[in-house]
């Protein structure tokens, strides 16, 4: 079930949630409103087949990381920017990202196609999520720091998860929201153990 503003107070409060910095102005009826961080990079594909067994480094082109009041996203490209706020779920509850409807509107989607934050992800150190921005059209379009881009809605999970059936936290929790993929690093022990 997806919470409500009221539930989702309550679990800030009660720190089955933690949004920071929190900013109550920002809940919606269902949802909270992340905003853009003040960090991001583009990554440049040049044509090249990738190869996603293999460590990414070397197989991708990302700019250096950029600071800044004000990101501009050109037609075609692809950015991983921070969100402002740091996130953390305990372990009965989800996290699904969507494009606030104003920049849906003009093109921008700010979670290309990762939109879940799973269950317990943050609950040891709170993270900033990482943003997947592209611009489906011929005009750039600029977006701000600090200005809302994207909602968190938060679902209850059935049952709290099993943590045998864990290998830990997230890949991704702890770190620098801009780095490159981690998809063999996380896969390859997996799928090797598999076959």
């Amino acid at each position: 079930m997806i919470l409500s503003n009221r539930a989702i107070g309550d679990a800030v409060e009660t720190r089955r949630i933690t949004i920071t910095p929190f900013e109550p102005r920002l809940m919606r009826p269902a949802s909270y409103l992340l905003r853009l961080g003040s960090r991001w990079r583009s990554i440049r594909f040049d044509g090249r087949t990738i190869d996603t067994a293999l460590p990414l480094e070397g197989q991708v082109a990302p700019s250096p990381a950029q600071e800044g009041d004000a990101l501009t996203v050109r037609p075609g490209e692809f950015i991983l920017a921070e969100s402002h706020e740091s996130i953390g779920l305990s372990n009965d509850l989800a996290g699904m990202l969507s494009t606030i409807s104003h920049l849906a509107r003009l093109g921008v989607a700010v979670h290309l196609a990762s939109n879940w934050v799973n269950p317990g992800f943050g609950g040891g150190t709170p993270t900033k999520l990482a943003l997947e921005i592209s611009c489906a059209h011929d005009s750039p379009v600029i977006l701000h720091a600090g200005w809302p881009v994207c909602h968190i809605a938060f679902a209850n999970v059935a049952d709290t998860v099993d943590p045998t059936m864990l290998r830990g936290p997230s890949i991704y929790e702890g770190k620098d929201p801009l780095d490159l993929p981690r998809y063999a690093e996380e896969f390859v022990p997996i799928v090797g153990a598999m076959t």
